[in-house]
Order: C-alpha cells, then sequence, then structure tokens
C-alpha cells in the first residue's frame, strides 16, 4: 500500500469514528468526505480486465472522472505536506482505484493476470481481430492492426512500454515499468512469432480434415437416403420400421438389398468402420440360434425337450381321456360289411395277433383271446356263433395292433412304401368305422391318442426335415387332434437340433423358405382359429432372419458388381487432384502426399457415418439420424460450422498479439515491484548481448 493510500485510510477510518458526531452536529463537509471514500468501486475482477484492454490505463481515465468529490480531502492533507508534495483530488480518486486492484494482485495473482490478458486480447479482437475471428483472420481488421513500417515485436515493445508506465504509481516505478515493458515486450515477441509457423501449419491440417470430414458424413447420409429410396420406401418409414424391431437386432441394412450393399462395401474399406461394423455383424450372427430358438417357441408354444412334451402331454391329455375311453368302451358295435371287409384283409389278420399280445400284456383279464375271427370276416364269440356287435374295447385293441403295423418302429423286411401306404390306408378307414359307430371314441381318440401313438407323432415331427411332404401331407391329414399337436412339438424340436447342428443356422431359415411343399408342411402344424396368421408371422420371422444373415455376409463373398460401383462412387466423391483414383493404387502409394491423406480421411469419414447409422439399434439414436437424413445438422456439423476455419491460428495470434504480450510483460512490476529493477537490468544486458552477436 503507497503511504497516500495509507494516509486516506487513516483519515476514513477517522471520519466513521466521528459520523454520529459530525450527524450531531450537522458537519456536513465532513460527512461528504466520508462518503467520498466509502464510494463503491468497480469489482477488481471487471477492473483487471479493463486494465488489460487499456494497457493499464483505464484507472487513470476513471479517475479523471469525480475527482473534485476528493478536493476537500486533498486540501485538508496538502495543509501537511512540504512544498511541491501536493495531491489533488485526482490523486486520491486513483489511489482508491487502484487499492483494491493492488490487493486482488497480490492475494491471486494467476487470475488477475488472466483477466488482465482476457482484456488485453478482447481489446486486440475489438481494434483489429474482432473480423479476423469471424472470417477466419484473413481480413483487413488484421491487416490495419499491423502497419508495415512496424514489426510485431517493436508493437509489442511500445504496448509493454505503455502497460508498465501505466501500471506504476511513482516517477520511479512507471520509468522501470515502462523500460520492463518495452525490452520484455520486443523480447518476448520475438520468441512467440517464432513458434508462429507449426501453429500455422496446424491450423491448415484441421481445417482441411475437418472439412473432409464434415463432406465425408454428408456423403454417408446421401448414399444411405438414395438407397433407402432404391428399395422403395422412406426414410421415416425405414426408421419406424428398425425401431419396431428392437431386440430383434434389425438395422437400416437389413432395409433392401440396397442397403445391404452399403454394408458390404463398407466391409472392404480400410479404417475402423470395417471393425464396428464386422464386430457388430458378428455378434449379430452369434445370436441367431436364440433368435430362432425363440421364433419357434413363440409359434409353437413349447419352451421343454422332446421327452419332456411327451410326458406333460400324455399326463394333461390322459387324465380327460382316460374318462372318455371308459364311456366309451362300454359300447357295443354293430358288425357291418365295412367292418367285415377290414376283417378279411391281410393287415387285419396280422393286426389280430398283434392285438391279442397287447391285451395279454395291457389286461390279462381282458377276454380278448375268447374271440376269433372268421375267413368271412365275422367275429365268433367263445362258442363259435357270429356276434352281431362288438365291444369297443375288442376293436381298440385291434386299432393298436394296426398302428404298429402302419407305422412300424423298425421297417419290415421285405415291406416296400407302397405296402406301408396300403396298410396305412386300411387303418385309417377302420378308424373312420369306429369313429361314425361310437362318437364318444371319436372324442377319446382325439383328446388322446394313447402313449405310442403320441410317441410316434412326436418322432415324425421329428423326422419332417427329411421325409417326403406328400407322405407326410397324407398322413397329417389323418391325424388327431392330439397327434397333430405331437407332430408340432416334434417339428419345432427338429428345427431346434438343425440351428444347434449347423454351423450356418441362417440356411436352414433360407431352406425352408425356399420349397413350396416345406412351407406347406410347416402351415399344417399350425392349428386353430388364428392357424394362417400364426403361420404367416412365423414365415415372416423367418424371412427376416433369411435377409439378416444375407446382410452378415457382407465382405465374406467374392466382390460382386453392385459392391464395385458403390466403391468406385466413394472414391469418386472422396477423389482429391492429383491423386491416385483406383482403390489398389491408393492402398500402394499409403499417406505419400497431402492429397492422398485428404482423400483418404474423407473416405474414413464416410465410413464411419455409414457403420454408425446401418448398425444402429436404439430408438433415439434412429430418430436423430432421421433428422440427419431428411436434411438435419448433426451437433458436431453445427459446431464445425459455427466455429472459423482458422479458430485456432486466430485465439493463437490474438493470444499472442503484441497487445497482449506488451500489456503481459508491462504489467509484471505491477505484481513483483522489488522485481523491477532485477528484471530491467536483464532484459538490458539480454538485448545488448543480442545486438552484439
Amino acid at each position: 500500500m503507497s503511504d497516500l493510500q495509507t494516509e486516506v485510510a487513516e483519515l476514513k477510518a477517522r471520519l466513521r469514528a466521528g459520523k454520529d458526531r459530525m450527524v450531531e452536529n450537522q458537519n456536513q463537509k465532513g460527512l461528504e468526505m466520508l462518503a467520498a471514500l466509502e464510494q463503491d468501486r468497480l469489482p477488481p475482477e471487471l477492473a483487471l480486465v479493463l486494465q488489460g484492454a487499456s494497457l493499464n490505463f483505464s484507472d487513470e481515465i476513471a479517475a479523471v472522472f469525480g475527482q473534485s468529490d476528493f478536493d476537500d480531502i486533498a486540501a485538508g492533507l496538502n495543509q501537511r505536506r512540504a512544498p511541491g508534495e501536493e495531491i489533488s483530488g485526482y490523486d486520491i480518486n486513483l489511489s482508491q482505484i487502484r487499492q483494491p486492484i493492488n490487493e486482488f494482485r497480490q492475494e491471486k495473482p494467476f487470475q488477475a493476470m488472466g483477466y488482465e490478458t482476457l482484456g488485453a486480447g478482447g481489446a486486440a479482437l475489438a481494434t483489429g481481430g474482432a473480423t479476423g475471428l469471424i472470417r477466419g483472420g484473413q481480413t483487413a481488421g488484421r491487416i490495419a492492426s499491423a502497419v508495415p513500417s512496424i514489426s510485431r515485436a517493436k508493437q509489442a515493445g511500445i504496448g509493454g512500454v505503455v502497460a508498465g508506465v501505466g501500471g506504476g504509481e511513482t516517477a520511479e516505478e512507471r520509468a522501470i515499468g515502462g523500460g520492463v515493458g518495452g525490452v520484455g515486450g520486443f523480447g518476448v515477441q520475438k520468441i512467440l512469432d517464432m513458434a508462429s509457423t507449426p501453429v500455422k501449419n496446424l491450423t491448415q491440417r484441421l481445417q482441411s480434415n475437418r472439412k473432409v470430414t464434415r463432406e465425408g458424413r454428408n456423403q454417408a447420409r446421401k448414399l444411405l437416403r438414395d438407397a433407402i429410396d432404391s428399395d422403395l420406401t422412406t426414410p421415416e418409414e425405414a426408421i419406424t420400421y428398425v425401431a419396431n424391431m428392437q431386440g430383434k437386432d434389425v438395422t437400416l441394412a437389413d432395409i433392401g438389398s440396397n442397403t445391404r450393399v452399403l454394408i458390404d462395401a463398407l466391409a472392404t474399406l480400410p479404417g475402423p468402420a470395417k471393425e464396428r461394423a464386422s464386430r457388430y455383424l458378428r455378434q449379430r450372427m452369434e445370436g441367431r440360434p436364440a433368435r430362432l430358438t425363440g421364433i419357434l417357441q413363440e409359434a409353437f408354444g413349447s419352451k421343454s425337450r422332446f421327452y419332456d412334451d411327451f410326458a406333460a402331454l400324455k399326463s394333461a391329455r390322459g387324465k380327460s381321456a382316460d374318462v372318455l375311453y371308459g364311456q366309451a368302451n362300454k359300447v357295443n358295435v354293430p358288425m357291418n360289411d365295412n367292418l367285415r371287409a377290414f376283417f378279411q384283409s391281410d393287415a387285419a389278420q396280422e393286426a389280430y395277433q398283434r392285438a391279442l399280445r397287447i391285451a395279454r400284456n395291457e389286461d390279462a383279464g381282458s377276454g380278448m383271446d375268447k374271440f376269433r375271427i372268421a375267413e368271412s370276416g365275422d367275429i365268433l364269440g367263445p362258442d363259435g356263433v357270429k356276434v352281431s356287435e362288438v365291444n369297443t374295447r375288442f376293436l381298440h385293441f385291434i386299432k393298436m395292433g394296426m398302428d404298429d403295423l402302419a407305422f412300424p418302429k423298425i421297417p419290415s423286411a421285405g415291406i416296400g412304401a407302397a405296402e406301408t401306404q396300403s396298410i396305412r390306408n386300411v387303418r385309417n378307414d377302420f378308424i373312420s368305422e369306429i369313429d361314425a359307430a361310437n362318437p364318444t371314441y371319436a372324442r377319446a381318440r382325439n383328446l388322446y391318442a394313447g402313449d405310442s401313438r403320441i410317441m410316434d407323432s412326436l418322432k415324425r415331427g421329428r423326422e419332417f426335415l427329411n421325409a417326403d411332404p406328400d407322405e407326410i401331407a397324407a398322413e397329417l391329414a389323418n391325424y388327431s387332434k392330439s397327434e397333430k399337436e405331437s407332430f408340432r412339438l416334434g417339428a419345432m424340436h427338429a428345427l431346434q437340433d438343425q440351428l444347434e447342428r449347423s454351423p450356418e443356422t441362417a440356411n436352414v431359415a433360407q431352406n425352408m423358405l425356399k420349397s413350396p411343399k416345406r412351407k406347406m408342411l410347416l402351415r399344417q402344424t399350425f392349428d386353430g382359429p388364428d392357424a394362417e396368421d400364426n403361420y404367416q408371422g412365423f414365415m415372416a420371422n423367418l424371412g427376416r432372419e433369411a435377409d439378416m444373415a444375407r446382410v452378415e455376409q457382407a465382405g465374406m463373398n467374392s466382390a460382386t458388381a453392385q459392391r464395385q460401383e458403390v466403391i468406385g462412387l466413394l472414391k469418386s466423391e472422396s477423389a482429391m487432384p492429383n491423386v491416385p483414383t483406383s482403390l489398389q493404387d491408393l492402398l500402394a502409394t499409403g499417406l505419400r502426399d497431402e492429397g492422398l491423406n485428404l482423400q483418404e480421411n474423407r473416405l474414413r469419414a464416410t465410413a464411419d457415418e455409414l457403420a454408425r447409422m446401418l448398425t444402429e439399434t436404439d430408438p433415439a439414436a434412429l430418430q436423430k439420424i432421421l433428422r440427419e437424413l431428411q436434411g438435419g445438422r448433426s451437433l458436431k456439423d453445427v459446431l464445425s460450422n459455427a466455429l472459423p476455419t482458422e479458430v485456432i491460428a486466430t485465439l493463437y495470434n490474438t493470444a499472442t498479439s503484441p497487445m497482449v504480450v506488451g500489456n503481459a510483460v508491462g504489467s509484471l512490476p505491477a505484481y513483483v515491484p522489488e522485481a523491477g529493477p532485477t528484471m530491467l537490468n536483464s532484459a538490458q544486458e539480454l538485448l545488448q548481448e543480442r545486438q552484439q552477436q
């Protein structure tokens, strides 16, 4: 604190202590002097900014205004001063303005220096760099700030002198500050100017890279828009479709053949985009078995395994069916010509022998062996007399014998497909005859076909991928409800087993869609009022997986004409003058010149943007992509366009402008007053050494 500030502080303390007495005595002059000394001042932060902007003269300028408020105080203090040491109201006002500034400098020197530099930089822009910031630093404003006859170093020296003089309080301090600022500002500016060339080179590279990156992203969006249009849809419809498929790993690459070829081309280009796309598609491919299993379970309604399904189905159906079978077995079926014709067949004769063995095993007291079949097809009772009606339980045992003949576990030697089919036809006619005569039996059989038939239907379903479609279709037409359900479960497990065995699970989905007969078989496994809708949903899910699988083959197969066309388009759009245009030349020549570097950067930007858009599944991110495809700009693009192309160079030039440098060096003695003379001597010695060299 200076001597004057000490005097003023002591006076202020006395006036405050006597304020009550001055009020009581109506000492208006004393109260006015106290009010002048206690008036509000600018915050030190703002005052320092103004100091930097004015090369330490804002306080001098501010002191001119309001100095008359301190004239009475100056007159009072001058009464105790020697002639020639008088002060004015201006001096007191200046000391009051500087007091909080100097205190802030001593308490927080780095912050204070920052505020001053901010002010100096702002002034540099306002007086010659503002237009340069807006237009990339290439305007008349910059030219006007750099007078050709005065170098930047000399300008910094002049600025340092002014700032040093403005920062001092006494004549000696002003002299020292001006000397330090002048010599130091000149030297520091010289050093900073030598470092400006690398900064300019860096700025030019950043400018070019930012431009080609922005152009690459725009090119990627145009390519995707065109591909979506070519697939006969719109960006809005495509985004909605992908969003609705959340959780099923569907992306914009799956929209159609044109979007698919984009990711195919992407998988052959260098850079991180290829790895990003390949990693996503690889993970999606690994998840296909689980997705297809989910599709099967959604369609067939089962989440267990083969024998578990059999046990569950047997238990659920058997309890209800046992009641119906008990009722049905009490019914006697009248003998008629159709039954006699059946019992005359060779199949019926052999089925009778099997039925006897089954009956003895299941119920030794059934009395099945008390009846026999005559050559006429009649049933003879224990007394050898033809019976007029046959108990349903007897016919049921015959039916089970026919089941074994029609669907043998091990094919009999010498029996061909035609004979097997004829046996099945005889069996079906026989069952129809019993069902017609005993509706309760038909209901029981539909509800529960019996352990053997359920297991046979399950196993038949498991064989359907390798069986003759026409043969299975004929069997399905005669299946009961429980047998169809069993077949459907078996078919599901056959598909699951195929998925677990096949490394290329997509082939399963594709093969199902190729064969009309196989699709017909699949259709027949769906039953109930919603059968058609469930079937169509199942096939749509399989179709989607097949299309997704084709997308995942990106970059794995040999080059296609479509891929080469897209790669050619990417290269031609990214090409810079006088650089190789073929992809082979591009890879061979590397990054030997700047033009090639820009071309590769643009290709990389295009590929990165395509990879981002073609692999995105998050609904929120998809909406952002939609806005971009519709012509909106991303935050990156907005910032890229808003910021000047040479902002780094402009900010560097501003931060190292002569005004900023001169102010910073000239203000140093104000931060370390005792170091001023030492700094001046060192600066003079350095300058003398440079001149001698």
